[in-house]
């Protein structure tokens, strides 16, 4: 079995569904959902005009490689209605992001892990902090506590109770 962390964000439409069916469409994917975070509220980044993000980090389990895992994950974010067109940062239905696959390094034209941003990205270490703090990132080689300790985001974050 292969492993993932994968950041779940949205700010159209119902976030709390967005969630859930992105959820349910996982788990018809056969990727098993071992451990998820709750929800945080997260101001945006960059472009400011637009709604809140809910956020999550989840840990899965899956017996296909890591292009495939990928190749699912924009299918899944194409099914719910994500505008692949839109500029970086902007308002989407579901963002997917694989952060890390396994204890490896993997950078092609496709895709690269681990995520390159994700130790500058607090609405993703306080999730990810919340269902493993202790996980070692590869590259990094420090864990997601450190992380969220040195981060610099100053963005705004709250965990939600739904």
């Amino acid at each position: 079995m292969n492993s993932s962390f994968l950041s779940i964000g949205t700010n159209l439409g119902d976030r709390e569904n967005n969630i859930r069916k992105v959820i349910s469409l996982i788990q018809e994917n056969n990727i098993k959902i071992i451990s998820k975070s709750s929800i945080y509220e997260t101001e945006p980044i960059g472009y400011k005009k637009q709604n809140y993000y809910y956020n999550s980090v989840f840990e899965v389990q899956f017996k296909f490689n890591c292009k495939t895992l990928f190749l699912k994950i924009k299918n899944i974010e194409h099914e719910m209605g994500r505008n692949f067109y839109v500029p970086r940062n902007y308002p989407r239905i579901i963002d997917i992001d694989i952060l890390t696959f396994n204890d490896e390094t993997i950078n092609n034209n496709m895709f690269r892990v681990p995520h390159t941003k994700l130790s500058k990205r607090k609405f993703v270490l306080m999730p990810w902090n919340e269902i493993s703090s202790n996980y070692e990132v590869p590259e990094l080689n420090k864990n997601i506590s450190i992380l969220l300790n040195d981060v610099k985001d100053l963005s705004i974050i709250r965990k939600l109770d739904i």
